[in-house]
């Protein structure tokens, strides 16, 4: 049972018909006999446990039965135990696909609240307490060097050396850069290049002359609400060790001797 998925039926079989009218009955006779609100009188029984699963399905294809059941079938999905019952079905990622099969081969699905593994993963940060933070879907201010890089060491030895980079922020315009040649102990404000527009990748440049000494270089970013960019223990201070997809944290490039490049972490 899908609860998160809304169909709507293709055809309307007299069996189907036949099953709802039934079903109206028993509960208008629970409910008139025993003066409800639930079936056996005014608590919840083992009686309506029973009948608890059907009023979710009832949600998924759009049916209704008579007025005294539908107040009766709303009041179920409105408990507590059925509301948890509710959002764990939301947040299930398994997918069974005899069951996606037959939820198709009944009519045409307008709507499917339930995640998918990629919203689990992606967009969801567990953090040090055991809390998930979600949905994680504004990557904060970040920023990459990208020459040089591992994939773009020095070639042509000391001298003029360009370094350039690209840095973007889910909440509006970059309106900074500061390029670090020590690892974050000294900063230097690099030129944004073109004009830096809201939610977008922005270029930046740092222009330096390069002895040939060993580089730790960093980049950080800083949005037009003044968010800048953390170094990485920061934020694994806020967020733990668990935020992959979304780490925004400071990036450091070892720039060697003879140019090579490789991606390290300074504690």
């Amino acid at each position: 049972m899908s609860c998160g998925v809304r169909i709507e039926l293709t055809t309307y079989p007299t069996e189907l018909r036949v099953d709802l009218d039934r079903l109206d009955k028993i509960w208008r006779e629970g409910i008139g006999r025993f003066g409800g609100p639930f079936l056996a009188g005014d608590g919840f029984t083992g009686i309506d446990a029973f009948f608890a699963p059907i009023a979710f399905r009832l949600q998924t294809y759009g049916l209704s039965l008579s007025s005294v059941s539908d107040v009766y079938v709303d009041r179920l999905r409105r408990l507590p135990a059925m509301q948890e019952w509710y959002s764990a079905s939301l947040a299930e990622t398994v997918r069974e696909s005899n069951h996606e099969a037959e939820l198709l081969a009944a009519g045409r699905i307008t709507a499917d609240l339930r995640e998918s593994r990629e919203e689990t993963s992606k967009y969801t940060d567990l953090m040090p307490d055991g809390r998930a933070r979600k949905w994680t879907w504004v990557m904060d201010a970040k920023s990459v060097i990208t020459t040089p890089s591992p994939q773009a060491p020095i070639r042509h030895g000391k001298g003029p050396l360009v370094i350039s980079g690209l840095a973007w922020s889910g909440n509006g315009k970059v309106t900074k850069v500061d390029v670090s040649l020590d690892g974050g102990r000294n900063w230097q404000e690099a030129r944004i290049t073109g004009e830096a527009r809201s939610k977008a990748l922005t270029r930046f440049h740092l222009d330096i002359d390069w002895d040939g000494s060993e580089l730790f270089l960093q980049s950080r970013a800083t949005d037009e609400t003044g968010y800048v960019q953390p170094t990485k223990n920061a934020l694994r201070d806020i967020r733990g060790l668990n935020n992959v997809y979304h780490n925004n944290g400071i990036q450091t490039w070892w720039v060697k001797a003879d140019g090579e490049v490789e991606n390290v972490e300074i504690a």
